[in-house]
């Protein structure tokens, strides 16, 4: 069901005549300049009405504004539609066979009303019909019954449901035989009728007087219906009319100009009637049967006459008429249809002409009234009865014969030649198609066309088979021949496939044998008529260029300029792996650290700690311990492996060391009562538990087989490291693979010595054992040579990489041309083109002349990751390749510079460490590795650490400075604790530098950047006029030193607005040297401006400093700007009086503001009046363009 559209953009077209087509209709409606219309929607007839919705509401309204439409010399009726009814219906689809009882009785059951109260109004082709229901439906009620009648058959047939607008006209009967149209108009536009404007009336011939009164307005006909009609003593039956009815009564339209006729007449006129017909087949099979002849011969006195729209029935008597052409319609009702499906190449067979004549008189000679039509896998059988349908059903598919005939593959190649097309035009009745598989041929034909098909089939098959043969040649030949040759190859009579394997290239023929010979023969000769011509390039990343998209371009254009072909063999494959510098996140995820147990005699105070120096076990000095050992080990010979005269005992060794750190007095006090391995100490948990290297390897068991577990779980031995120490030197065969797991050997031993007294000689003595063979195990491994495997591995993957670049740095060109060609021209020419896609980049940092070594296997890595190559003058770096390789070479190769100078202040800043607190005022600090990690961590400021202590996971929260042990849910206080050494900040200020020095800022760091950027961003008019000449950082530490005093006192004064802003100061060059060496003097106020106070001034824009009244130019045109640290604090309005600034309101102390602005809500000029509440930091030296 389709709803009907808004009226306000629908109209109506009424009684459209024939001779115009739709389409011309909605073309006329959409041209705005002859209807004032737009775009159409949709267009729907309805009878002679025609619904218009156009997309636009505004469209509608301008047709309708429009009095006169003329099209085609025909006045058109245009209004606007009608709203829908709601309670009527229109029923589509119906069989016109089916019997009014059963119609009633479906309409009952889908509307769920009784018989009274609705009205069936039929259409006279039976095929439609009006439900007029007395109680109106919401539109709820209106999509049920829709569903219902959709899943709900009728008669066979599906049932449609169409909403209908409100109609403006009205079908009136039992009219008086002397009633004239101008009285139906008078009556039905008066008072007494309820109507109202009428538009038409016509009268309609039939047995009883009827008409048509058509009104202006919908509502009119509302008001007809609901009342009662007399009319020259007649009761008028009054019921809606639609045009798409066809009743029966509306067979002959009198004409408003005739005059009626009279009631006596005595000759008889004859008078047609016209049968309309829709469906072609219907009117095929009514003239092919011989119905038509039955009823000539039974109504002599009427003439039937048929034309592609239907029947013309003429006669005298209107009652023989209609008698005739109930037959008709009784004949058409009982023609039936069935759809039998069928595969797509029957269906092509079927829809050919010479098939079509074929089975049209097989089914004549059977005197079977019957049509066929497929269309889309389909086949629709139409028939006069069912008995017929179903004999022209077997009839036709018995007909059909369908067979196969075998093909090899050297048919395969006939079966899209022109000699195949042509041998299919001579088959009779038949369609042929290649079966999917390939192996035979699919045919379709008539059962009296099989034999002589098939022997034509096999016949060509047979007379048609292939020859084959392959012409081999080199693979840029073969690309030659294809790209300048083509058209003599496509006038061979021969099917010719090129081969491009890897195995095989060239071409292969197939056809007549003589046809191939020659082929070759041809093809054999244009390859002499070829020569080719090698080219050497040796270029960095020439491989790549040449292998990207746009080296393919460019060799490209040089073939099609020189008419040449140029292959060549590029080794060239991206890089897949990623080296460790290139990791964006150098913290890596959750390591595992020894937790150092030994308190430190911090005394926790607010804010400051102090620190104590303790005798704590190193585990760096025992790793560069062991390693002294390892390198001594590996220059002696292999059979010294217990002692020379180069080596010191490592007791002795170790003896001294520990010596050397003495546990003091207080330090003995304070771990009295501390248990040292409670939580602390690996050794206590099981294998599992160790350092993962360690856990990973099978622990030897001891002398009395038991188990390292066994004798980790026994309580009668206090000293667990001493016993770990033990176990580990007693695996004699044990490989230790790195240098971690054995200063952890000796870490064990070492805690072990600090612990005890060194009074207990057997103690030391057990010791001394332990050491003796530990250290021949060391001795052992030293004469192994795992120690140079890492060097190796490394030593053989640079190889590999410095071979690749190699590879990727030399490609060998071949030029394939004729002989008449100059190659030298060519190859001179395709590498002119080749060296100018060659770019340079140079990098200059200071960094590049002391590069640490383990960064400089990464410049090897860049030159093979981007196919570039990267040579080194001092402190400069030339970058050479092709294309933007280069500057994608340089970004990585700053990010490493940047790195490096990152590691350098990070060197600076090893003065600060982390701390946790086991008791309120004692803090434990953290191993130096895991007090790195955590550094690292804060200052990516990062909110929280996952880490691992002994195996153990804890979490570090920052922002509320607390370590939290996930297992015990244990919770400890931390602190990051800076060196006491250090006055300076971590702006990178040495203390040590006590002269006043101006340092170059390179123009390639980030903190060049930090330092223009915002310069330009406040530049506003004199962005494109100021020029940059060199950015300096000023070092003065006096001055500094100053500036951070102010600022603590400044903080701990409370201040409501921050503290601490970056202004710009403009002044001249003298100045600037003074200002350098003594900061800014208040003595110098009155030099530019006083308007706000007595005292030094700064911009919050570099605007106004760039300006030549704060910033003379030099004799040689510099100007010279002061980035600068201001304390400005809280501020309020200047005034030029003011020599201090002046007291806070409403302080309960004589406060004073720390600074004073031009406008307080958006300041952009401060003042302050102490020296030190000022540090310029950068010095811009630029010039006015």
């Amino acid at each position: 069901m389709e709803e009907v559209p808004s009226p306000r953009a629908v109209l109506v077209v009424d009684e459209l005549p024939e001779e115009i087509e739709l389409d011309f209709l909605v073309l006329y409606f959409e041209n705005e300049r002859r209807s004032g219309g737009g775009p159409v929607r949709s267009c729907k007839q309805r009878g002679r009405s025609v619904l218009l919705e156009f997309e636009h509401q505004d469209d509608a309204e301008r047709v309708l504004s429009k009095t006169d439409h003329i099209l085609q010399n025909v006045q058109l009726q245009v209004r606007r539609a009608a709203p829908s009814d709601p309670r009527r219906v229109l029923l589509k689809g119906l069989n016109p066979r089916t019997s009014p009882e059963l119609l009633e009785m479906y309409i009952e059951n889908m509307t769920k009303r009784k018989s009274g109260e609705f009205e069936i109004i039929r259409s006279f082709a039976g095929d439609q019909a009006l439900i007029q229901l007395q109680e109106p439906l919401d539109d709820e009620e209106m999509q049920s019954l829709e569903e219902r009648l959709r899943h709900r058959k009728l008669d066979g047939e599906s049932v449609e449901m169409e909403r209908l607008p409100r109609t403006e006209k009205v079908l009136l009967r039992n009219l008086s035989p002397l009633i004239s149209q101008d009285l139906l108009e008078l009556y039905f536009e008066s008072k007494r009728s309820g109507g109202g404007n009428v538009r038409e009336v016509k009268l309609l011939l039939g047995e009883r007087g009827a008409a048509i009164v058509a009104f202006q307005d919908w509502q009119a006909v509302e008001r007809v219906l609901k009342r009662e009609h007399r009319l020259q003593d007649h009761r008028l039956h009054v019921s809606p009319y639609y045009d798409f009815l066809q009743l029966q009564e509306e067979l002959l339209a009198q004409d408003p100009a005739q005059p009626l006729p009279a009631l006596h007449q005595d000759a008889a006129v004859p008078e047609s009637t016209f049968l309309n017909i829709t469906e072609p087949v219907k009117l095929q099979l009514l003239i092919r049967s011989p119905v038509l002849q039955e009823l000539r011969a039974a109504f002599p006195d009427v003439t039937l006459e048929t034309d592609e729209n239907g029947v013309q029935i003429c006669g005298t008597d209107a009652v023989r008429r209609r008698e005739l052409q109930n037959r008709l319609l009784e004949f058409l009702r009982g023609i039936v249809q069935a759809h039998v499906p069928m595969e797509a190449q029957a269906v092509t067979l079927l829809q050919r002409t010479d098939v079509q004549e074929q089975l049209e008189q097989l089914l004549k000679q059977r005197q079977l009234v019957a049509t066929c039509e497929a269309s889309e896998c389909v086949l629709t059988l139409s028939a006069a009865s069912g008995p017929a349908l179903s004999q022209a059903r077997s009839l036709l598919l018995a007909a059909l014969c369908e067979f196969s005939v075998p093909v090899s593959d050297d048919h395969v190649e006939i079966l899209s030649s022109q000699e195949w097309q042509k041998l299919q035009e001579t088959l009779s009745c038949c369609s042929v198609t290649l079966a999917e598989a390939g192996d035979c041929v699919k045919v379709i034909t008539l059962k009296n066309f099989v034999q002589e098909n098939t022997e034509k089939l096999q016949g060509f098959l047979v007379d048609q088979a292939l020859h084959e043969t392959v012409v081999p040649m080199e693979p840029s030949v073969l690309s030659y021949l294809q790209l300048y040759y083509h058209e003599v190859l496509q006038d061979l009579t021969v099917t010719i496939i090129p081969l491009e394997g890897e195995d095989i290239s060239g071409f292969r023929i197939s056809g007549d044998p003589l046809a191939c010979q020659t082929a070759a023969e041809l093809l054999r000769t244009l390859i002499g008529s070829l020569i080719s011509h090698p080219v050497s390039l040796r270029l960095a990343g020439v491989s790549r260029f040449l292998s990207d998209e746009r080296g393919q371009q460019l060799l490209r254009q040089v073939e099609s300029r020189f008419q040449c072909v140029i292959a060549g063999r590029m080794q060239w494959t991206p890089l897949d792996t990623e080296h460790d510098l290139d990791s964006q996140n150098p913290l890596m995820a959750s390591p595992n650290f020894e937790r150092n147990s030994l308190p430190c005699t911090y005394i926790r105070k607010d804010p400051e700690i102090t620190l104590n120096n303790v005798s704590v076990p190193d585990l760096e000095k025992i790793k560069n311990f062991v390693a002294t050992i390892k390198m001594e080990d590996e220059m002696s010979e292999p059979s010294s492996l217990t002692g020379s005269t180069g080596h010191r005992e490592p007791s002795a060794l170790l003896t001294q060391g520990a010596a050397s750190e003495p546990l003091t007095n207080a330090w003995e006090e304070e771990t009295k009562d501390l248990d040292l391995y409670t939580d602390q100490i690996a050794s206590e948990a099981p294998a599992s538990d160790l350092n993962p290297e360690v856990a990973s390897k099978e622990m030897f068991p001891l002398d009395s087989g038991k188990e390292w577990n066994n004798l980790a779980d026994c309580g009668q031995d206090d000293d667990k490291d001493l016993e770990r120490a033990i176990q580990l030197s007693l695996a004699h065969n044990a490989r230790v693979d790195d240098l971690e797991e054995e200063a952890q050997l000796l870490f064990a031993i070492q805690r072990s010595m600090d612990v005890r007294t060194q009074s207990l000689e057997e103690e030391d003595e057990e010791v001394r054992k332990v050491l003796e063979i530990s250290l021949q195990s060391y001795q052992q491994e030293a004469c192994l040579p795992s120690a140079l495997q890492g060097d190796g591995l490394e030593v053989a993957l640079e190889a590999s990489i410095k071979d690749a670049m190699q590879d990727g740095s030399e490609a060998q060109l071949t030029i394939i041309s004729s002989k008449d060609c100059d190659m030298d021209e060519i190859a001179a020419h395709l590498q002119q083109e080749i060296h100018s896609r060659v770019k340079e980049e140079r990098v200059e940092n200071g960094c590049l002349q002391q590069l640490p070594k383990q960064y400089q296997t990464y410049l090897t890595y860049l030159q093979r990751k981007h196919a570039v190559h990267i040579s080194l003058d001092c402190s400069t770096a030339t970058i050479h390749g092709f294309l933007e390789y280069p500057i994608y070479a340089s970004r990585d190769l700053m990010r490493l510079l940047n790195r490096v100078l990152q590691e350098k202040q990070e060197e600076l800043q090893k003065g600060v460490h982390w701390v946790w607190y086991k008791q309120p005022t004692r803090a434990v600090p953290y191993p130096a590795a895991a007090s790195t990690f955590i550094e690292q961590a804060w200052r990516q400021q990062n909110k929280q650490l996952d880490i691992f202590f002994d195996n153990k996971p804890y979490t570090i929260d920052f922002e509320r400075m607390e370590e939290y042990s996930l297992g015990t849910g244990q919770t400890v206080a931390i602190q990051r604790v800076a060196s006491t050494s250090s006055i300076l900040p971590e702006e990178g200020l040495s203390e040590t530098e006590q002269q006043v020095e101006l340092q170059p800022v390179d123009e390639s760091t980030e903190e060049y950047r930090q330092v223009v950027r915002p310069f330009y961003d406040t530049m506003e008019d004199f962005q494109n006029k100021i020029k940059i000449i060199k950015v300096e950082r000023l070092s003065n530490t006096l001055l500094y030193k100053q500036y951070r005093l102010k600022k603590q006192c400044m903080v701990g004064a409370g201040c409501q607005q921050p503290v601490e802003r970056r202004l710009y100061h403009g002044t001249s060059e003298a100045s600037s040297r003074e200002i350098c060496h003594y900061g800014f003097n208040r003595s110098f106020c009155g030099k530019n401006a006083t308007l706000y106070g007595q005292g030094a001034y700064f911009a919050a824009k570099s605007v106004m400093s760039v300006q030549d009244f704060y910033s003379p130019r030099s004799p040689e045109g510099n100007k010279y700007i002061f980035v600068v640290k201001v304390l400005t604090g809280d501020f309020t309005a200047g005034s030029p009086d003011l020599k201090v600034p002046p007291l806070k309101e409403n302080s309960l102390h004589l406060l004073r503001y720390d600074s004073v602005v031009d406008n307080i809500t958006n300041p952009t000029i401060f003042v302050i009046f102490n020296d030190t509440q000022a540090y310029p930091e950068y010095l811009i030296t630029c010039q006015r363009i």
